[in-house]
């Protein structure tokens, strides 16, 4: 059953009101934290499937507009303290949706299970490697800006330490974001949801 529209501007108003509710989602669900165990500050959560549904219906939107609020919602929950951790996350999940919805926006036969696996490896790949290039170019200068190490030495081998958790971590979260994201979009076009931009087609 296809959902129908009366006109492409009533259909794109549509369409942003589920991106203003896949975003508010996307807030909500960052409370609901499980700690990486080998290390603790690393925190899971499924923020991202939201993220990546939103952009996968409106991906200039969602990254331009959806993303800011996102920070600031994140930056609440917070406390409204650290700037830097809430913008490591939005780093993260822009970087894990961009592959994914591209890439699926493209060639959504990439759905299929072999398909899956390749999307997998490119998010995993684009999500880590920025990860641990911002951490690296952030995290010795925030860990003496915050006071928690002294000398930049300190800081940077402190970071080189975490490096492969960052890296692991990331490729964890990156693995079930796209696992539970694809059979969503999946569900979403089979409904008659268009991308942005578009010509709605349906009956």
């Amino acid at each position: 059953m296809r959902l129908r529209v009366e006109s492409s501007r009533d259909s794109g108003n549509w369409r942003l009101a589920i991106v203003a509710g896949l975003i508010a989602s996307a807030i909500v669900l960052h409370i609901f934290k499980i700690p990486y165990p080998l290390a603790t500050f690393l925190k899971f959560d499924l923020c991202g499937v939201p993220l990546a549904i939103a952009a996968f219906i409106a991906l200039t939107e969602t990254t331009v507009l959806g993303l800011p609020v996102f920070y600031l919602g994140v930056f609440a929950l917070g406390g409204a303290t650290d700037p830097i951790g809430p913008a490591m996350k939005v780093i993260a999940e822009l970087f894990t949706y961009l592959p994914l919805v591209t890439i699926y926006r493209r060639r959504p036969s990439i759905a299929s299970s072999k398909g899956v696996t390749l999307l997998v490896a490119i998010t995993i790949l684009a999500r880590a490697s920025i990860m641990c290039l911002v951490n690296l170019a952030i995290t010795p200068y925030w860990l003496q800006i915050m006071g928690w190490v002294r000398a930049w030495e300190e800081a940077w081998f402190f970071t080189l330490s975490i490096l492969p958790h960052i890296a692991l971590f990331n490729a964890i979260a990156a693995t079930y974001i796209v696992l539970l994201t694809v059979p969503l979009i999946r569900i979403i076009r089979s409904m008659g949801v268009t991308v942005v931009g578009k010509k709605d087609t349906g009956s």
